[in-house]
């Protein structure tokens, strides 16, 4: 897809990797996918770094892959994430 967005000053864009989006639980709803990304929103005002330590704890905790389905522990990560400042 292509196209144009109009930002405010404070807005925020992330491009990021599939590696670095919260995980999905195997049952989740929609609801609850509102939920996790704005979990992931309230995670990333704190940090790119912040985000990413507390995604890898997640994932650690979770090393049977009962709660988040996946083919490995973690993929690779990457997130940028761009403020609009005027």
């Amino acid at each position: 897809k292509t196209g144009t967005v109009t930002l405010a000053p404070g807005d925020r864009i992330l491009v990021c990797s599939d590696g670095f989006v919260w995980p999905q639980p195997w049952d989740e709803d929609k609801a609850a996918t509102v939920a996790r990304y704005q979990r992931m929103g309230e995670l990333l005002q704190q940090g790119v770094s912040t985000y990413l330590t507390t995604l890898r704890q997640v994932e650690d905790a979770d090393k049977p892959f009962l709660q988040y389905p996946r083919f490995k522990q973690h993929d690779d990560a990457t997130g940028i994430m761009i403020k609009c400042r005027a």
